[in-house]
């Protein structure tokens, strides 16, 4: 089995950040968050992976090239025209030799998911199978609704409905496996309104011919559609005992840290400093003198003037 991992989106609720970087290339600690995703992938087996990225991406790339784990596969295509993710998938499409997962690049999900994930596409005899999760109507309403029939399976998928037009509390999620031979109906998907071609009109296709999807539920996600989403999932992290903060550094002796805090790079830091709790600092930053961290996230090029609080922000 293959992954594709679409990380061409413009991330356009996360500006002014993704002015300089791209969403796949946020940090979620010490990584980013496309690295995550593909690890969560990798984990369950997978190691033939293809990344769709766009044409402002320049560090994915070197990236991946430095830290790619030695026995797996990666490639690139370029999406240069923003027009959905089925259209993402048409340019990734020759890459696809055989049945193949499809993650967004900034959702991450918890360990089991992708594991249930392929389990239920093996054990029945599907063109597709997807991930979804309860969620209320605020959000439904951005993404798409689900209506699932007695056995648990989706009978109907409506993209970005009114929210008056929902009656159900069931959320369909960026996260699919797909039959090779499921790549012939992107040439039946037609344009939205606002000129994209999407992923779930190739499952409205697949439920029209086989009557149902299966699906797995999902308990929770973390997703980066924010600034405040970015500086929650990596508090979370920093929160979370399994997750390992090994990298430190040494900087003036009277520099006090309140754990969590992860400083992932070298920083400047001036005198009479106090991080934490709840800080990441991504190295490449300059801190200076009298400084006070807590509740944050500074990025690597961010630069801190003397006696500054800093308290519940992202500073880039």
């Amino acid at each position: 089995m293959q992954a594709v991992i679409l990380a061409a989106g413009r991330g356009t609720r996360l500006k002014p950040l993704t002015d300089f970087r791209s969403k796949a290339m946020v940090p979620i600690l010490d990584k980013p968050i496309v690295a995550r995703v593909l690890n969560s992938i990798y984990l369950n087996g997978i190691r033939k992976f293809i990344i769709v990225v766009s044409l402002v991406d320049s560090t994915i790339k070197n990236y991946f090239y430095d830290n790619l784990p030695k026995d797996a596969e990666i490639q690139f295509v370029l999406q240069e025209v923003q027009n959905g993710t089925a259209g993402a998938l048409e340019i990734a499409a020759p890459l696809i030799k055989e049945d193949f997962l499809v993650s967004a690049c900034d959702s991450l999900y918890p360990s089991h998911v992708i594991g249930e994930l392929i389990s239920l596409f093996e054990k029945t005899n599907s063109d597709a199978v997807m991930a979804v999760m309860k969620a209320s109507k605020e959000t439904i309403n951005k993404s798409s609704a689900i209506t699932l029939n007695e056995k648990g399976e989706i009978i109907s998928i409506i993209e970005k409905p009114n929210i008056e037009e929902i009656d159900t509390d069931t959320l369909g999620l960026p996260l699919y496996i797909f039959k090779q031979k499921s790549l012939g109906l992107l040439s039946k998907i037609e344009f939205s309104l606002r000129g994209e071609k999407e992923i779930p009109d190739a499952l409205k296709i697949i439920i029209s011919g086989q009557g149902s999807l299966p699906c797995v539920y999902v308990p929770y996600r973390h997703d980066l559609t924010s600034l405040d989403d970015l500086k929650r999932i990596n508090i979370e992290f920093l929160k979370d005992p399994d997750q390992q903060l090994t990298k430190s550094y040494e900087y003036a002796t009277d520099l006090v840290i309140n754990d969590p805090v992860l400083i992932s790079g070298r920083i400047e830091v001036g005198n009479n400093c106090e991080f934490g709790p709840n800080v990441l600092i991504e190295g490449g930053a300059s801190v200076g003198n009298n400084v006070r961290i807590e509740n944050s996230i500074i990025l690597s090029t961010a630069v801190i003037p003397d006696n500054e609080y800093i308290f519940d922000q992202v500073c880039y």
